[in-house]
């Protein structure tokens, strides 16, 4: 719904997010911060792998209705080999059927820190740790989220539009 280039020759370089990087062009430092903290959301780690990471991105989407974050990370999960099917279900912001307690504790902290971050109590990080988390887990499971709803808020607040000429994804978002 703001204006942005048609064109930026420094963005073409990367195959995601080209619409999001795009309407941050009029800030370009606030934009590289943008890809860094993207970036750095995306990495594995030893409590919270890749994929992991992609479900909870594409569950806290589907959870705030973020069409275009959804599209970007169903495109990620179906690359690391991830069911259409299971990506459609967190693409509503349902969560994954059959989890054990660990995954569901994180299932339910990233709806709650989507839907309602001031209802955490002291008693749901210890369920995280009660589930094998420490705090730095704890603490890179928060930011996740928390950077999830970010860029969700983003794209929603600016109307972004999903880059859908070079990249189809057939699935359709609720």
């Amino acid at each position: 719904w703001i204006r942005f280039p048609e064109s930026d020759i420094a963005l073409r370089q990367t195959n995601e997010l080209l619409n999001l990087y795009r309407v941050m062009s009029p800030n370009p430092d606030a934009r590289q911060l943008a890809r860094d903290w993207r970036s750095y959301q995306a990495k594995g780690t030893m409590q919270l792998e890749v994929r992991l990471r992609s479900q909870l991105g594409l569950y806290i989407s589907g959870l705030n209705h973020c069409e275009y974050s959804a599209y970007w990370l169903t495109k990620r999960l179906i690359g690391l080999g991830e069911s259409r099917s299971l990506c459609e279900r967190l693409a509503l912001g349902e969560s994954p059927p059959d989890l054990g307690s660990r995954e569901r504790s994180l299932f339910a902290h990233a709806r709650r820190l989507t839907h309602e971050p001031a209802a955490t109590k002291e008693g749901h990080i210890q369920q995280l740790r009660d589930v094998g988390f420490d705090d730095k887990g704890i603490l890179q499971l928060t930011m996740l989220c928390s950077y999830f709803s970010f860029e969700n808020r983003v794209a929603l607040a600016l109307g972004i539009p999903i880059e859908r000429l070079v990249f189809a994804v057939n699935v359709e978002f609720g």
